[in-house]
């Protein structure tokens, strides 16, 4: 039973072996394996309570975050102050009567602090990447969301978990947040659709079982 589910994601053949369990059980005719049963009843309710994934509904959602993806836009810096190059040379010239080597030294320094940059470093580094590096990272995410599809039509719940990360992990590293939010709410969404249809644990029925079986096989 519990590879039918886990492996298979056989809801229906899951159920069968399990409720199998139990009649043969019950045909034992042993007390001692009761709480067995009772666990065979608890597991039995979880797989009938199982919903199953909705295929469909996730792939239109997965397609529809592909759609809403565009390309990583590149910033523009905003110089707080402009180098004043143009008119250093001027002032080079001026200096050319000054006899005092000292004086003559300290308008160099002059000129230097007046030519300096101040750029605007309060975004992340990576929304200053080249246009051909941020397409490249665009293009990685295509195919992460189309790997998804992929997954999804396998019925691979646990590397889709992963690749749902992935994807997760690069809209908030290479977009800005304003422009990440609504795609990381369709990725929410993915990833409730996930959660709901998570597969019960009905391995605890098959312990109580091992663990009971050399009792009763000692009375025998």
């Amino acid at each position: 039973a519990n590879r039918e589910l886990t492996i298979a994601h056989n809801k229906n053949a899951a159920l069968a072996a399990l409720k199998e369990a139990d009649k043969l059980l019950v045909g034992l005719g042993s007390v001692a394996y009761f709480p067995v049963r009772q666990q065979l009843a608890r597991d039995i309710g979880a797989v009938e309570d199982y919903q199953e994934l909705d295929i469909n509904k996730l792939y239109s959602q997965i397609n529809e975050l592909r759609q809403a993806l565009v390309p990583i836009p590149i910033p523009s810096q905003s110089p707080q102050a402009v180098s004043s190059s143009i008119t250093s040379d001027n002032k080079i010239l001026s200096s050319q009567n000054v006899t005092d080597f000292g004086h003559y030294t300290s308008q160099i320094k002059e000129l230097i602090n007046e030519s300096f940059i101040i750029t605007d470093n309060s975004k992340p580094l990576d929304f200053t990447s080249s246009a051909e590096v941020n397409n490249s990272r665009y293009q990685l995410l295509l195919l992460r969301i189309e790997t998804l599809q992929l997954l999804l039509l396998q019925n691979n719940p646990f590397a889709f978990q992963q690749q749902l990360k992935l994807v997760d992990t690069a809209l908030r590293d290479y977009y800005p947040s304003a422009q990440a939010a609504p795609l990381l709410v369709q990725l929410q969404q993915l990833k409730a659709g996930m959660v709901e249809s998570s597969l019960p644990d009905i391995s605890s029925s098959l312990r109580y079982f091992l663990s009971v079986k050399p009792a009763v096989l000692s009375e025998e």
